[in-house]
Formats: C-alpha cells, sequence, structure tokens
C-alpha cells in the first residue's frame, strides 16, 4: 500500500484505509505548529474523514489520478465527481493497485 500522494497522473487505485489518526504535533520538517489535532478546514480530522466519505471517498472505492504535478493540490476522479484534494491529506489516504487483491490468474 501507499499513500494516494503517490499516484502518478492516469493511474487507478482502489482506497483502502483513511487514517483516523489527529494530526502529529509536528510538520514533516519537524518544526511544532498551531493547532495541533486538526487540519487547515477548522474541524477536527474524524470531521475531516467524514467530510471525506461525504464527497464519495471511501474505502472500496476506485479512484483515477487526473492531476498530480508533485506540488499544491491533488485533483482525483471518484465515480462521476472531480475532487481536489490537498496534499497533507492525501498522504492519510491508503490506496492499492487495481486488482492487487482476490487477483486469479486465468490460464
Amino acid at each position: 500500500m501507499r499513500s494516494l500522494e503517490s499516484v502518478k497522473n492516469g493511474e487507478k487505485v482502489i482506497v483502502s484505509s483513511i487514517d483516523h489518526k489527529h494530526h502529529s504535533s509536528l510538520h514533516h520538517n519537524d518544526t511544532p505548529h498551531e493547532g495541533h489535532g486538526h487540519w487547515h478546514g477548522g474541524i477536527g480530522w474524524e470531521g475531516g474523514v467524514h467530510r471525506l466519505e461525504t464527497m464519495g471517498l471511501r474505502i472500496g472505492k476506485e479512484l483515477e489520478m487526473l492531476s498530480n504535478q508533485g506540488f499544491g493540490p491533488i485533483l482525483v476522479m471518484v465515480d462521476e465527481s472531480r475532487l481536489a484534494i490537498g496534499r497533507g491529506i492525501a498522504r492519510k489516504i491508503l490506496v492499492r493497485e487495481r486488482g492487487a487483491e482476490n487477483e486469479t490468474s486465468i490460464s
């Protein structure tokens, strides 16, 4: 499994899990930040997970990466909806390759 942030443009993946834990009290560069336990939307991370689910991004859903520039938000297609997701949130969404689980070979 890998994070949604690492998916390349055009790739299709399946959501495996969404980290329900609060943010760490440190940024990726180990500097403390304000608002421990909250993401920038001003709601607790549990609320953030609920919001992702209401937008259709939930475990078992197939996603297609529309735009991942390596910086800024990413753009994914879920069902018939396009969602822009910040990189911090994308790091908390773990995905797997399509067919990676329960794959059977046809011979």
